[in-house]
């Protein structure tokens, strides 16, 4: 099963994001700001490399949410994550993404809500500074979570590329010197109880990341993603 959507997001940082190299001045702090507009529109990324010109002018927009960025130390799980220093919530709901930001890097150490914990034991690496056109880096991850009493491994590779830059055009104007970055990520969950059962799920995406010249401190990040979900398998079955 394969799905496309967009997400077109709208984020209030007071440390954005720089046209085209990224460096710890861009983490996210708490107090920032982000809303995700969903989209119902079939596009493509369109070519990697230098120069590019990408037009998303014709957007069908859905609903939207928004995400604010609050001290890990000031959420309800932040015991089961002592590594990460800011934290990410979800349209005020009690649900958490535990992130540790560094001038290195960004890193998500997991996430916590109302019965569900996912504990990374090797975080997922979000970004490596300075991070710019052709800079590239690929890394492991490894998490353990429970869903429905029962234990679940989780593994999985990020590989995160600078593919391209140039100029993107949405609904609302054309932005130019747009650094766009690549991911591509492949998770792989295995229950441990009774028949261990295994799920796959790669997904690819595009993020664009544009800041804007005529409002100071606000940036467009606009996300293509490509994901597929294998079927379970069963796997050590002795009749």
């Amino acid at each position: 099963m394969k799905t496309l959507f967009l997400l077109l997001i709208l984020a209030l940082y007071s440390n954005v994001f720089s046209q085209i190299t990224l460096t710890a001045s861009n983490n996210p702090v708490p107090g920032n700001s982000m809303r995700s507009i969903f989209c119902d529109t079939t596009l493509v990324q369109g070519n990697s490399g230098a120069n590019q010109s990408w037009n998303f002018s014709v957007i069908s927009f859905l609903d939207s949410s928004y995400q604010n960025w609050v001290n890990s130390s000031s959420t309800p799980y932040s015991a089961q994550f002592p590594l990460s220093n800011i934290a990410a919530q979800a349209d005020n709901e009690d649900s958490y993404t535990y992130f540790a930001t560094s001038t290195s890097g960004m890193t998500e150490n997991g996430y916590g809500g109302t019965g569900n914990i996912l504990l990374y034991s090797d975080p997922k690496t979000i970004l490596q500074y300075p991070f710019t056109y052709n800079s590239s880096f690929s890394d492991n991850f490894a998490a353990t979570y429970t869903i429905s009493g029962s234990d679940v491994k989780r593994t999985g590779t990020t590989t995160v590329s600078g593919d391209a830059w140039g100029t993107i055009n949405l609904p609302s104007g054309s932005y130019s010197n747009s650094l766009r970055v690549k991911y591509i990520i492949s998770t792989r969950d295995s229950s441990n109880p009774g028949i261990p059962v295994v799920t796959v799920t790669n997904v690819t995406f595009f993020r664009f990341i544009i800041r804007l010249r005529k409002i100071s401190n606000i940036c467009y990040l606009f996300i293509i993603n490509y994901s597929s979900i294998s079927m379970p398998k069963i796997i050590g079955v002795i009749i």
